[in-house]
C-alpha cells in the first residue's frame, strides 16, 4: 500500500486549442516501416493519436491537396485550427503559365474549403526558410495567391528579420515563422500591429542555452517552449516533423530484457530531431518529449484561460518565475511543479 493524497482543482480545460501548430506527417514512413496495406490498416490510429496528443494533422510540405473531408471531421471535434493546404517550392517555375496551372488546380479546392468552412483555417505554406534572393518571387507568388484568394493565408520561415515591414511581402505574409531563436518581440509586435500572426519554429535548431526537445535534453524543456510561447504571444508553432524515421524499415520490437531495436539517430547528432514517436507494431509508441509538448500545449491552453478569466498580468508573471528570456530559464521540475500549482490555484480562485 501506498499512501496517496490527491488534490482536484475546479478548472476544466477546452476540449480544442487556440494555439495552432504545423507539425508534419510524414505518410510515406508509413509505408516505409509497415507496408502499403498495413499502413493504410494503421493509419486512423495515427490519426486519433495525433489529435489526442492536441496537434493538427499536417503536412508542411505537400505537394497534394489534403483530404479535406477528413479534415472536416476533425475540425467538427475541434481537434483541428489549421492546416497547410500546398507547398510552394521557391525552386519550381513561376511564371505566366505556371501561376495558371496552380490557379486551375486551386479553384475547385477553395471552393470546397468555403462549402466545409475550412477556409478560414487553410494556409498556403511556401518559401522554407528562404533568404532574400527568393524573396521577389515570393512576393510575385503570394501576391497572386492573396488577389486571387483573399481570404487564403499565407505562411513562411523566410529569413527576414524585419517580417516584411520594410518590404511588399508585408501586406502578402499572413504569418510569419521566425526561428525561436531569432524571434524580437518588438518586430513581432510591430508586425502584428499590421495584421500578421507571428508563431515560431524550431528544428534542429537552436541548441543550448536555446530550449529544444532533442533526446539529451531536460525533458522540461519540451513544456516550457510552450509558456514562453503564450509569454510571447505567440499563435503557432511549426515542427517540420513529427515521424522522421531515416532507413526504418521494421516497427518497433523489444527483446526478451525489454531493449528494443529502434535507433534514434534521426538526424546527424540531433537525436530525436523530426521524430516524436515511434511506429509499433500495432500503431503510435509515443516518447517523453511528446507527451511534454502534449501537456506544454495544455498548460499554453490553461494559461490563455487565466489570461480572459482574470487578467494577461497574473498569467504572465507565472510565466515569468519560469522564464525570464529565450536563453534564460528554469529547468528545475520541483519550481515548474509549484508554478504550475499555482497557475490552477488561479484558476480555481482558492489556494
Amino acid at each position: 500500500a501506498i499512501p496517496l493524497q490527491l488534490r482536484v482543482y475546479q478548472v476544466t480545460l477546452p476540449d480544442s486549442s487556440t494555439i495552432q501548430t504545423a507539425f508534419s506527417l510524414y505518410d510515406n514512413m508509413f509505408d516505409q516501416v509497415y507496408g502499403r496495406e498495413r499502413a493504410s490498416e494503421l493509419r486512423s490510429r495515427y490519426v486519433d493519436f495525433i489529435a489526442d496528443h492536441r496537434i493538427n494533422l499536417d503536412n508542411l510540405y505537400r505537394r497534394q491537396v489534403p483530404d479535406l473531408e477528413e479534415l472536416a471531421v476533425l475540425a467538427h471535434r475541434g481537434r483541428l485550427n489549421a492546416f497547410n493546404l500546398l507547398y510552394l517550392d521557391a525552386k519550381a517555375p513561376y511564371d505566366r503559365k505556371a501561376l495558371a496551372k496552380l490557379a486551375a488546380r486551386l479553384d475547385p479546392v477553395v471552393a470546397q474549403l468555403r462549402e466545409l468552412g475550412l477556409i478560414g483555417k487553410a494556409y498556403i505554406y511556401g518559401f522554407d526558410e528562404v533568404e532574400v534572393g527568393d524573396f521577389a518571387i515570393m512576393e510575385k507568388v503570394f501576391a497572386f495567391i492573396k488577389d486571387r484568394y483573399p481570404q487564403l493565408r499565407t505562411a513562411t520561415t523566410a529569413r527576414d528579420p524585419g517580417l516584411g515591414l520594410d518590404r511588399r511581402l508585408g501586406e502578402l505574409v499572413d504569418i510569419w515563422v521566425p526561428l525561436s531563436a531569432a524571434y524580437e518581440a518588438d518586430t513581432a509586435a510591430r508586425a502584428r500591429r499590421q495584421g500578421a500572426e507571428v508563431w515560431w519554429y524550431i528544428c534542429i535548431s537552436p541548441k543550448h542555452p536555446y530550449a529544444n526537445w532533442f533526446v539529451e535534453y531536460p525533458a522540461l524543456e519540451a513544456r516550457l517552449l510552450w509558456w514562453m510561447a503564450h509569454q510571447r504571444g505567440i499563435e503557432g508553432f511549426l515542427y517540420y516533423a513529427m515521424n522522421r524515421w531515416p532507413g526504418r524499415e521494421t516497427p518497433l520490437r523489444a527483446d526478451a530484457y525489454g531493449r528494443v531495436d529502434w535507433n534514434p539517430i534521426s538526424f546527424g547528432t540531433a537525436n530525436g530531431d523530426g521524430s516524436l514517436f515511434y511506429a509499433g507494431i500495432d500503431g503510435p509508441i509515443s516518447s517523453i518529449r511528446l507527451e511534454n509538448v502534449r501537456d506544454g500545449i495544455e498548460d499554453y491552453e490553461l494559461l490563455t484561460l487565466l489570461s480572459a478569466q482574470v487578467d494577461g498580468e497574473t498569467a504572465e508573471a507565472l510565466s515569468d518565475r519560469l522564464v525570464h528570456s529565450a536563453s534564460d530559464y528554469s529547468r528545475d521540475p520541483e519550481q515548474f511543479t509549484v508554478v504550475r500549482r499555482a497557475l490552477l490555484q488561479a484558476l480555481a480562485g482558492r489556494p
